[in-house]
Order: structure tokens, then sequence, then C-alpha cells
């Protein structure tokens, strides 16, 4: 049924895949403003249910991790096709929930910058 992972270039392929684009979106973050893909531009901060389980980062690291961790299953540990292909799948999708959760917490960091509101002080 799998036979094509038989061949241990699938897991190279998309492990160096996944972390390619995970340099480059790494680099790109460096220089480039990137806050859109996380805000929708309400200001509200506190949508702790709204998690976007598909984003271009969670996608990159389930790529990442299920190519690397298929790749450690079939060569390390000499499991068989069907089993490193289900954990590495595994794998990935628990990379995806860890990426978003981090996303998740890292909401509650973002700050408007003002410690006060203004309407507070009219009149004062």
């Amino acid at each position: 049924m799998l036979d094509f992972i038989n061949e241990v270039s699938f897991f190279y392929y998309t492990a160096l895949l996944g972390t390619g684009l995970f340099v480059i979106r790494f680099i790109l973050s460096l220089f480039l403003s990137d806050s859109d893909d996380y805000d929708d531009g309400d200001g509200d901060f506190d949508d702790a249910g709204n998690i976007r389980w598909f984003s271009i980062q969670t996608v990159t690291g389930f790529i990442m991790m299920f190519g690397w961790a298929g790749l450690t299953c079939h060569r390390e540990y000499e499991l068989n096709s069907f089993v490193a292909f289900a954990v590495a799948f595994l794998v990935g999708v628990g990379a995806m929930f860890v990426t978003s959760y981090i996303f998740k917490f890292s909401k509650r960091f973002k700050s408007t910058g003002t410690v006060f509101d203004v309407e507070d002080s009219i009149g004062r």
C-alpha cells in the first residue's frame, strides 16, 4: 500500500522541504512585519477560542516534523513503512497543535501601548 515510502528519499524530501520553508519563513519574519497573519485588526486580543490550526506556520511545522520524524523512524528505528508513516503523521499533527498554541499564547503579550484610557483623564 505504501510502497513509495520504502524509499527513504520520500522522508528526506519532505524534511528538507519543510526545513527550507521554515528557514525562509524565519528569515523573512526578521525583516518583514507579519502581524497581519495573527491579528484580525479589530484590536480585541482576547479571542482565546479562535485558534488558527491551518496557517503557514502550522503547515510548515507539520511538513518539517513529518519528514524528520519519518526519517528517524525509518532509518534509526528501522520501523516498517506504515508505522513510520503513522508516527510521522502524529508527530506532524502534534507540531501543528504546539505551533498554534504558541501563537495563541503569544497574543497575550500584545499591548496597545497605553497604560490608561484617555477618556478616564478628561476633567481631572
